[in-house]
């Protein structure tokens, strides 16, 4: 089977499962059943997904993957600081939501309530942590960010962070064309990229390796 086929068939699978689970509220009753809907063998279904989970996992992941490829395929966008990409990510990310609200209404409307992420978002997270972790090292050797021992670990929870308020405030906004979430973008954005600077923070950590290492505790 040709690549081109396969990517469609796996695309109908995705698309087809996405409008019945917003149609019906559920998951289908089998993949037979499914399968048999959209003029596909079962086999099929089996050959490029496990089971109904695996199909919306995937679903989601190909939201950052859009994502990713529209900012590769702008050639601006390589000349762009890092602070820059972080912003032209989030605005095409949200555009790429837009294209979902429904999905991401049916699914998220309540998700903020919850302590743990849904098993749908975990490879959505893979694929939105790995960019970020790329994103974040490139800045810190542009000296855009600093680098901190222990702490620099932990940046990429501050964009896991950064990623639900803004999913937060898009899922919320009323206002006309989404203003609301732009300027949530601008701002909290360059707010991260503020803090992960060099500041009164790395002056506190100065001071108390001086303050240790003289035995002033």
């Amino acid at each position: 089977m040709e690549d081109q086929e396969v990517n469609q068939i796996a695309s109908l699978i995705q698309d087809e499962y996405v409008l019945y689970l917003l149609r019906n509220g559920k998951d289908p009753i089998s993949v037979l059943q499914f399968a048999e809907t959209i003029g596909i063998e079962d086999q099929e279904f089996y050959a490029h997904f496990n089971n109904f989970k695996s199909v919306e996992k995937a679903v989601w992941k190909s939201f950052i993957d859009q994502t990713i490829e529209v900012l590769h395929n702008d050639s601006e966008y390589s000349t762009y600081s890092s602070r820059e990409k972080s912003l032209a990510f989030f605005y095409t990310f949200i555009e790429v939501l837009k294209q979902n609200r429904s999905l991401v209404l049916f699914r998220l409307d309540d998700i903020f309530t919850k302590r743990t992420i849904p098993f749908f978002l975990s490879d959505f997270f893979k694929s939105y942590n790995q960019y970020m972790k790329e994103l974040l090292t490139e800045a810190m050797e542009n000296q855009e960010i600093v680098a901190r021992p222990i702490i620099s670990d932990q940046y990429i929870q501050a964009y896991k962070l950064l990623m639900g308020y803004i999913m937060k405030v898009w899922i919320n906004d009323s206002s006309s064309e989404y203003q609301t979430t732009d300027a949530a973008i601008e701002k909290s954005v360059n707010l991260t990229f503020d803090l992960l600077q060099k500041g009164p923070l790395d002056a506190i950590i100065d001071f108390a390796k001086f303050a240790y290492q003289n035995k002033a505790f």
